[in-house]
């Protein structure tokens, strides 16, 4: 027998134990989602005012790519009645509108996508007496500040990672004449006349925000894979903008703001910018590797083989 054949059983079960180890390892929870489904706007169970400009649509993203030919239904519900829309965007577009022909008071619509395999949820939403169309949102606030760690996003493998950061949490203020409005906005935050949307675990609620810098803190070894730091220390201005499908833009007030990791001379800092002390709260990194135990076994499994097969020699 040669020296293939006396081995091939050993070396058969040893190829079967490291595809099963393989197989064994947990998918990566970073891996890319091949579908992004997008959203409605209005969310499920909204209110739309009866003299709304257009509804939203954020259309789904299939493998990196948006349909070619993105379509949505909207139908009445209490006559199972397809109203015929307009759907307002190009490829360019992140925020399509669609403009009905009417809305009725007092009845009840539901959207759904047709766009194939990778498709939005459908919604559900009721059509309320109509408002004045908003002219501002309002003013934000600081709602809370300090010294924690924050999850933030690394390229090492372990999806977020802690960072010691300074921290102000902000809020929006919404002004009055907003409230008719709220589920048909789309908000984002403004840093120094930039989107603000850094890459931290969790989304944040609509009209609230959290800008922070990084200092020194109870994390002894930042992961080296962690992209995002924050902004810079110093001054900075902010605001809330929202987008009011088919129709306008609309701002809040500007907040400007310090962030700083170390007290002033006086041992506090000054009235209405982070109050400092021991970070809120500890976190350990996840590196979430990848077990080599599976490893080790499927190598015992063939050594174990080779010896069983020598001693019947």
């Amino acid at each position: 027998m040669n020296t293939v054949a006396r081995y091939r059983p050993a070396i058969l079960a040893s190829l079967a134990a490291i595809t099963w180890a393989a197989w064994s390892q947990p998918a990566s929870a970073c891996a890319a989602n091949v579908c992004d489904p997008g959203e409605f706007i209005p969310h499920e169970g909204g209110a739309v005012p009866v003299n709304a400009p257009a509804l939203g649509w954020r259309p789904p993203i299939e493998s990196g790519k948006r349909s070619a030919r993105p379509g949505v239904r909207l139908i009445r519900l209490d006559e199972q009645k397809l109203i015929d829309v307009e759907l307002i965007g190009d490829d360019g577009t992140a925020l399509f509108a669609i403009r009905p022909a009417a809305l009725v008071e007092g009845v009840r619509y539901r959207l759904e996508s047709n766009a194939g395999s990778c498709t939005t949820a459908p919604v559900e939403f009721d059509v309320v007496k109509g408002a004045p169309l908003p002219r501002t949102l309002g003013k934000p606030v600081v709602a809370g500040s300090g010294l924690k760690d924050i999850r933030v996003w690394t390229s090492s493998g372990a999806c977020y990672a802690p960072l010691p950061v300074t921290w102000l949490d902000i809020h929006l203020e919404r002004a009055a004449e907003v409230s008719a409005w709220e589920d048909l906005l789309v908000y984002r935050a403004i840093v120094d006349d930039e989107p603000w949307a850094p890459s931290v675990e969790g989304a944040p609620e609509s009209g609230t925000s959290a800008v922070f810098s990084e200092c020194p803190g109870s994390v002894q070894h930042v992961d080296p894979g962690i992209q995002e730091h924050g902004l810079t220390a110093g001054e900075h201005g902010f605001k809330f903008e929202a987008d009011l499908p088919g129709a306008m833009r609309l701002s809040s007030d500007k907040l400007t703001f310090d962030l700083f990791c170390a007290p002033t001379s006086s041992g506090s800092p000054p009235a209405g910018e982070p109050q400092h002390g021991n970070a809120g709260c500890s976190a350990t990194t996840d590196q979430s590797k990848r077990s080599d135990t599976p490893y080790r076994i499927a190598f015992l499994l063939g050594a174990g083989l080779v010896a069983w097969r020598r001693r019947r020699r």
